[in-house]
């Protein structure tokens, strides 16, 4: 699905007993940009240390970013760009995504000034 800035918004993938959300924005982000929302059509996990998701963007941060993952508005991880063109995640427990539950990704408060093309592949359990 694309938007009319050319980012593909998510697209969700279900193999089997996982899952996957994926998103990638092309250009740069807004301050507290919402970057994905995602509302749930089945009950998943996201594991502890979000286990097998990755992250990487074409154009590396300049600065530390931290993008908040947030289930029904309450932030439950991250996912952190450290001068660099991969991310790493920080996510301290399981969390059980029921249907219905909404989640986010939402871009830091200040911009970096660099770091576009971002790639975030969220893998989870049902």
């Amino acid at each position: 699905f694309f938007d009319f800035k050319r980012r593909l918004l998510y697209s969700a993938i279900n193999f089997f007993s996982c899952s996957a959300l994926s998103m990638f924005f092309e250009s740069t982000y807004t301050n507290s940009e919402v970057v994905m929302y995602h509302i749930a059509d089945r009950a998943y996990t996201l594991p502890t240390s979000l286990t097998g998701s990755q992250a990487t963007a074409l154009v590396a941060s300049t600065g530390n970013v931290s993008f908040d993952i947030q289930v029904n508005g309450v932030s439950k991880g991250s996912v952190v760009y450290n001068i660099s063109a991969t991310g790493s995640f920080t996510f301290a427990s399981p969390v059980a995504v029921a249907i219905g539950d909404k989640l986010k990704l939402v871009a830091p408060a200040s911009a970096d000034a660099t770091l576009a093309g971002v790639a975030i592949t969220l893998a989870a359990t049902v």
